[in-house]
């Protein structure tokens, strides 16, 4: 079966055997700084199960909006795996993974069940280690977490 850049074309995915599934798994090498961590085996095992469908480009907000792969999960688990396997954390990286809006939209549709969230939060933790963030960015994201948990939040989130 024939892959466009190393992703299969949706009709290719729903027309391809079942067997030939495990040799599309993505394969990871994971930097020692987090292979043998909690984080570490929760992300390879997170990684392996993707099979990039790209059936989460229909449910994801960002990559409607803005139309750029690395603003979709698919491009994120991408990025995650980047940064996890050794390569540098830039700022670019950081702001496509804080682009995310966490609805876990895309987790409804994916055939695969890849837990994109726990994926992106461990993500998102390396990247902050890396990246370190002004006082405005810092108070930002406070308040974000704030409005979060509250009532508000809830209510907001379920008209959608």
């Amino acid at each position: 079966m024939p892959l466009v850049s190393g992703i299969l074309k949706r009709h290719q995915f729903l027309n391809w055997p079942l067997r030939h599934l495990h040799s599309s798994l993505m394969q990871t090498n994971l930097a020692d700084f987090i292979e043998h961590t909690p984080d570490g085996q929760a992300a390879d095992q997170i990684l392996r199960s993707c099979v990039h469908c790209g059936f989460c480009l229909a449910t994801y907000p960002t990559y409607q909006l803005l139309g750029d792969e690395l603003d979709s999960p698919r491009g994120r688990i991408y990025l995650i795996k980047q940064m996890l396997e050794g390569a540098p954390v830039t700022e670019k990286t950081q702001l496509h993974l804080d682009r995310c809006l966490t609805c876990r939209a895309y987790e409804t549709t994916c055939p695969s069940g890849v837990q994109y969230g726990h994926l992106l939060d461990i993500g998102r933790n390396i990247a902050a280690q890396h990246i370190p963030r002004g006082w405005w960015a810092n108070t930002q994201r406070g308040s974000v977490a704030l409005i979060e948990k509250t009532k508000i939040w809830d209510e907001h989130v379920r008209r959608f």
